[in-house]
């Protein structure tokens, strides 16, 4: 399919990364040099179907990640996490559906933390004798 699109090697496409200026282009001209074959192979029925025993090794890795994955919604360092990542901030608990309550919470959390922990201290200093 690749050679029939004339998609060259490598068929991997770079990962964007925010810290990087240009690995967005870097990302884009993957995408553009791919979509073709990229396209055809998301339309093509025979990949529709997955083997019973991928399937069920799939759903089992599932299980297993989702034992441990729902953990990080009871931690706080979660939420804080989430809250000082520069791209998310408290977007990503509004598109998974948290009540405004809850984002409240963790920006509450967030904000105690940095104050009780991080918050530079101010520095008295000692009146001549």
């Amino acid at each position: 399919m690749c050679e029939e699109k004339n998609c060259k090697k490598p068929h991997n496409i770079k990962q964007d990364v925010a810290t990087r200026w240009n690995s967005t282009l870097v990302q884009l001209k993957g995408i553009v040099r791919c979509h073709a074959a990229i396209y055809e192979w998301q339309c093509d029925e025979k990949y529709e179907e997955v083997h019973p025993a991928l399937r069920n090794a799939c759903r089992a890795g599932v299980k297993f990640t989702n034992k441990y994955y729902t953990l990080t919604d009871c931690s706080p360092l979660y939420q804080i996490a989430m809250i000082l990542h520069p791209l998310f901030k408290d977007q990503y608990f509004k598109v998974a559906g948290w009540s405004q309550e809850w984002i409240d919470e963790a920006i509450r959390l967030t904000q105690e933390l940095w104050v009780s922990k991080y918050k530079p201290q101010e520095e008295v200093s000692a009146s001549p004798a």
